[in-house]
Order: structure tokens, then sequence, then C-alpha cells
């Protein structure tokens, strides 16, 4: 029998040949870490909960219509140096003499709230009033009205949560939002949007699981209270809405709730934006008057 001289073999096989053959495994290595690693739906949806909750700022805008009117927010939160929050609102209702239009300021921190309207539109309201009531800065939190802040606590607790966190902090919650099943990934596909890779989520929301993470997320970060928020009386019925997470940078760019009825989109990460608090406000209960003595 003769002998198979593996040498022979080898001398025989070309250079170009060994380069294609190295390519292709490299191209199917490459493929598979891709698919199985980078883009797998849950290592993406858990990175972009962790980076929600270690960025030092964000903007957040919110667009809601029904039956004609409509309410547009843009919140901008921030939790480095110290944490607040800077909304605006704007706010179309009605038509013809029902018709009522209002541009609203509010900031938001710990200990209490500001708002200011900056522009109102009704024919319930005179040229003269408005002069009492528009650009006036009042407070909420002051003894007389007998109201506590809630702007920051309200812009906090939402679908996905964010703050300013170390890496085990941010870890610790990550884990009690996944172990406690509050987003199941009902479906996942990706595409192009803005010129970036995205990846599309259609999740099945579990309302009682994310109020008890939400209560976990309070305890751990101290950024707000979590009293009052109970979950007893919440469902655990599932929510569909779909989320689209940047496959690139793993942070959210949008949620959409009910059909598109409300959507919320997100950027700006970590761009600092400076909350001002204003000066010399007058009480909630001040402008609560100037407001019921409109004419």
């Amino acid at each position: 029998m003769k002998k198979i001289n593996t040498v022979d073999i080898a001398s025989k096989i070309s250079m170009k040949t060994v380069f294609f053959l190295s390519l292709a495994l490299l191209i199917i290595s490459s493929v598979a870490y891709w698919k199985y690693v980078v883009n797998n739906p849950d290592r993406v949806f858990e990175a972009m909960l962790k980076n929600s909750l270690q960025t030092k700022s964000l903007t957040k805008t919110i667009g809601q219509e029904e039956q004609g009117d409509s309410n547009n927010q843009t919140i901008v939160l921030k939790f480095s140096p110290s944490v607040g929050v800077a909304s605006k609102y704007d706010l179309q209702k009605g038509q013809g003499e029902q018709y009522v239009g209002t541009q609203t300021n509010v900031i938001g921190t710990k200990t209490a709230d500001y708002i200011q309207y900056s522009k109102i539109e009704s024919s319930q309201v005179s040229e003269a009033k408005k002069k009492d009531i528009v650009g006036v800065w009042a407070k909420v939190g002051d003894e007389k009205s007998g109201q506590k802040p809630s702007v920051f606590n309200d812009a906090l607790f939402g679908v996905i949560l964010f703050g300013d966190l170390g890496d085990n902090t941010a870890s610790s919650i990550v884990s009690q939002l996944t172990s406690s099943d509050v987003y199941g990934i009902d479906k996942y596909s990706t595409t192009f949007s803005g010129g970036r890779l995205v990846g599309n989520f259609s999740i099945k929301l579990k309302p009682k699981n994310l109020v008890d993470s939400i209560k976990y997320y309070a305890q751990q970060t101290g950024y707000a209270s979590a009293e009052g928020l109970g979950a007893e009386g919440v469902s655990n019925e599932p929510i569909s809405l779909d989320i689209t997470i940047d496959l690139v940078s793993r942070q959210v760019k949008e949620i959409s709730f009910a059909g598109g009825q409300r959507i919320e989109k997100y950027g700006s990460f970590g761009q600092y934006n400076g909350i001002t608090v204003p000066n010399n406000p007058i009480s909630f209960s001040e402008l609560s008057t100037r407001l019921q003595s409109t004419r």
C-alpha cells in the first residue's frame, strides 16, 4: 500500500486557497458572534437598562394626541452634579370659543416644584389677567399650599429607569428588573433609522412587577421616595408597547404606547443641562388665586 505523504498534499494547496478558507472561517465566526452575542435580544435589552442607569442627563420628549387634543412635553432629567428635572408642556384642547392653549415651564427638585405659564390662549382669560399670570414663577411645596413636590418623582418613575449610578448599583437594579420578569420580549427585529442600526422590541410589560422594581430602585438610589407607592392594587395584566434601541450605543431611542397614541423619544444622553431654580417665586396658592379670577 502506497504511503500518503501529507507534506506533498499540503505543498499543493495554494496560498490563495488558504487565504479564502481563513476568510470564510472569519466571516462565519463574526456572523455567529454578531447574532448570538452582540445582537442577542436579551443582551441588547439588558445593556440598554444598565446604560440608562449610568448617564449624567438625558432628554425625553412625549407626544400624545387624542380626539383632536394634543399634549407635547420636553423633559430634561439631570443627575450630576445634582438631581433635578426641567420640563416644558404644550397643551392644546378644544376648538373655537372652547379652545384653550397653554405653554408651561416646570422645574422639579427633591424638595420643591416650580411652575410658570409662559403662554395662555383662551377666550375665558382677559388680557389684563394674563399679565398677572404669564411669566410668573410659583413654588409648590410651601406650607400654605399643603402640596408636596412630585415633578421629579413623576419624571423618574417610568417604563425605563434612569440614573447616574456606580457599576454595582446599576447591575443590582438590572438584576431586579430581569429576575422580576418586568419586560417580556414578544418580538424582535432590526432595521435602520436615521442612518443607524436599531433593534425593535415588542414588549409585554407587567405593571405590578415594575412597581415593585421601582421601589427597589428608590431604596438603592435615594433619588426619590417610594412612600405611598404600593403594588397591592396594581394589576399585573401585561401591557403591550414597542421599544426601539440604538444597537451601537445601546441606548433607548423610543417607546410607543397604545398603537402610537403616545410616543416617548429619548436623546442627548450625558450632555450636561444646567437647571436653575427661580428667584423670588410666589406661592402656589397665590398663583391658584390668580388663575381662579381670570376675568
